[in-house]
């Protein structure tokens, strides 16, 4: 058996126009976690990070927590199917304005307003009907997203633990590749996904298992609420 922990970001940096940044709580968000894994004794032995600079600020902030001199972190590896969707391209075609809503970021919207907006448009990108307006349409964001997990357990041997540093949106498509799940369970999913929370697969008899959902031990047994963030 082999094991993949799908880790999502620290919280970033929304309501900037430049989201795509650790804020300080993500930063410590992300050092508790590793500090978690390594207080669990969960030998990491290999790391994917997506290619957005969360990710890797998420991957490199978990193993100033995870590291010491008996355990060090392994080489980050970058793949960028790891990477969230682009949700402006998911926006754009959905309202036929020019921009979209996102035209400047999340600096003016609301959490919820975003939320508003994102899912009828994420229903509208499922739907298979529009494909020809994407640039990265429903399925081959699927087929990134499968081949994502596929090459990060290949770099496990038996027995070995690999972490993804990843976003929302792909640890929701990937559940639902693995158990399998319907477009408003996936969204449901989605949603709930909190900053730092960590989802299990465990590859055995040539398929993957979900084990691990959502889990925030690590952030709960600070006793600090303010820890636990959805962005």
């Amino acid at each position: 058996m082999r094991t993949l922990y799908l880790i999502r970001h620290g919280q970033a940096s929304y309501g900037t126009t430049d989201y795509d940044r650790l804020s300080p709580l993500g930063a410590e968000q992300s050092r508790l976690t590793g500090e978690w894994f390594r207080r669990c004794g969960i030998d990491i032995r290999h790391a994917v990070a997506g290619g957005l600079k969360r990710h890797v600020q998420t991957a490199e902030a978990f193993f100033t927590g995870y590291a010491d001199a008996a355990t060090p972190g392994p080489l980050i590896h970058r793949d960028p199917d790891f990477d969230e969707v682009d949700q402006v391209d998911m926006m754009n075609p959905a309202t036929g304005e020019e921009g979209g809503p996102l035209k400047n970021g999340t600096a003016n919207m609301t959490f919820e307003e975003f939320r508003q907006n994102l899912t009828p448009a994420y229903f509208r990108w499922t739907s298979g009907r529009f494909d020809h307006q994407y640039k990265l349409p429903f399925p081959k964001f699927s087929a990134s997203c499968s081949g994502a997990i596929d090459r990060a357990i290949r770099l496990a041997q038996s027995g070995e633990t690999v972490a993804a540093f990843t976003s929302g949106g792909t640890i929701a498509m990937i559940c639902r590749l693995v158990m399998p799940l319907g477009d408003e369970a996936t969204s449901d999913m989605m949603w709930v996904i909190s900053n730092t929370s960590v989802t299990r697969l465990e590859w055995k008899n040539g398929k993957f298992a979900l084990t691990l959902f959502n889990s925030l031990a690590h952030l709960e047994q600070a006793a600090d609420p303010a820890l636990i963030t959805l962005t």
